[in-house]
C-alpha cells in the first residue's frame, strides 16, 4: 500500500501494516496522522480490507468494513487505532461481528466501549430497527426474522417496521388521568366554628402513557388514604392530608398527595374547651378527684366522729 503527499508516492511499512484475519478484500486502507504545526510529515499505517464506515473518538480511531462469510452471511470488521500514541498513531485491536454495520451514526464510544448496531439478512430473515417521533415521542421498532420476497424484492421486515410505528402513533399518546380542580374527598376539621370539613384535591396532576381509546372516567380507578381521621384547625391550605392511588385494571399508574383546597380558622372557645376535655382525661386529673373524694369522707366520717362525742359528754354532766 501507499500514499501521496504534495505529488510524491511513499510506501507504507511493512511493520506498519496489519492484515486482519478475516480480511474482507485484497485492498487496503490507508490511516494517516499529520502534525500541522510542524513540516508536513505523516505517520501511517494500513490494515488490509476496504472500510466501509469510520468513527472517531478522542483517542481511538475506528474503521469497519463488510465481509461476506463462506456460507454467504454478512459480517463486519472493526480495526482501531490508538490516536493518544507519541508517535501519532498505532494499531490497537481488530475483530468483527455478525451483520452490515448500519451507518455511521450506529456506532459510538461509552466509558471505554466500542458500542455498534448492525443487521443481518441469513437463514434467520431480515432485521430491522427504524425510529419515528411525533408530538414530541419517539417511537422504536425492532422486527427480528422479517422474510425478503426474493423476486420483487419487497423487504417485508421494513414493511413491518413502518406498521408497528404507524400503530404505536395512531393508538397510543399520554392522557390527563388525574386533573388539579377535581376534588378527591373530604376530612372532617374540628375546633372551627365555620365548617365541620374541608374539601381534599390532589396535589400534582398525573398524566401517563395509555392506549388512545381506555375511558379514563370509566377505566382508571383510584383509592385515597388519608394521614388521619380529622384535622384540628387551624388549617393551612395546601397542607398534606393524605395519598391518592391511581390503577388501570391491575397496574398502579401511580400516586399523588391529597392537599386541603381551603384554610380553616380555629375557636379559641373550642379549643380552651378541648384543652380542659383532654386535661379532664389525665391521670393527674383523675388522681386529684379520686383525692379529693377521699378527703372529703374522710372529713364527713371525722366530723360526725367528733359530735359524737361531744354529744356524749354533754350527757354524763348534765343534772
Amino acid at each position: 500500500p501507499a500514499y501521496f503527499i504534495n505529488g510524491n508516492k511513499y510506501y507504507v511499512a511493512a511493520e506498519d501494516i496489519t492484515v486482519p484475519s478475516n480480511a474482507n478484500s485484497t485492498d487496503y486502507t490507508v490511516v494517516s496522522a499529520i502534525d500541522l504545526g510542524s513540516e508536513l510529515k505523516a505517520a501511517d499505517k494500513a490494515v488490509l480490507g476496504s472500510g466501509r464506515n469510520v468513527y472517531c473518538s478522542a483517542d481511538t480511531l475506528y474503521i469497519v468494513g463488510v465481509g461476506k462469510s463462506k456460507e454467504g452471511s454478512d459480517y463486519s470488521i472493526i480495526t482501531s487505532f490508538d490516536l493518544s500514541d507519541e508517535s501519532g498513531i498505532s494499531y490497537k485491536a481488530s475483530g468483527s461481528i455478525a451483520g452490515k454495520v448500519i451507518g455511521r451514526y450506529s456506532m459510538n464510544e461509552y466509558n471505554g466501549l466500542f458500542r455498534i448496531a448492525s443487521e443481518t439478512a441469513d437463514e434467520s430473515g431480515v432485521t430491522c430497527t427504524s425510529s419515528a417521533s411525533h408530538n414530541g415521542l419517539t417511537y422504536i421498532a425492532v422486527v427480528i426474522g422479517g422474510e425478503e420476497d426474493p423476486v420483487g424484492g419487497t423487504d417485508y421486515a421494513m414493511t413491518a417496521v413502518k406498521k408497528l410505528l404507524t400503530y404505536g402513533v395512531e393508538n397510543f399518546g399520554y392522557r390527563e388521568v388525574i386533573a388539579l380542580e377535581k376534588p378527591v374527598c373530604e376530612i372532617p376539621v374540628t375546633l372551627s366554628a365555620t365548617t365541620d370539613f374541608v374539601l381534599l384535591y390532589p396535589k400534582n396532576g398525573l398524566t401517563v402513557y395509555l392506549p388512545t381509546d381506555v375511558d379514563v372516567d370509566k377505566e382508571i380507578r383510584t383509592s385515597y388514604r388519608l394521614s388521619s381521621e380529622s384535622l384540628a384547625a387551624p388549617v393551612e391550605k395546601g397542607q398534606t392530608a393524605g395519598y391518592l392511588n391511581i390503577y388501570y385494571g391491575d397496574t398502579q399508574l401511580g400516586s399523588v398527595e391529597l392537599i386541603t383546597g381551603d384554610s380553616v380558622e380555629r375557636n379559641s372557645f373550642l379549643y380552651l374547651l378541648e384543652n380542659v376535655k383532654e386535661w379532664s382525661k389525665g391521670r393527674f386529673f383523675r388522681a386529684t378527684c379520686v383525692a379529693a373524694v377521699v378527703f372529703t369522707v374522710l372529713y364527713i366520717l371525722i366530723s360526725a366522729y367528733i359530735r359524737r362525742r361531744h354529744s356524749k359528754r354533754g350527757r354524763r354532766y348534765r343534772f
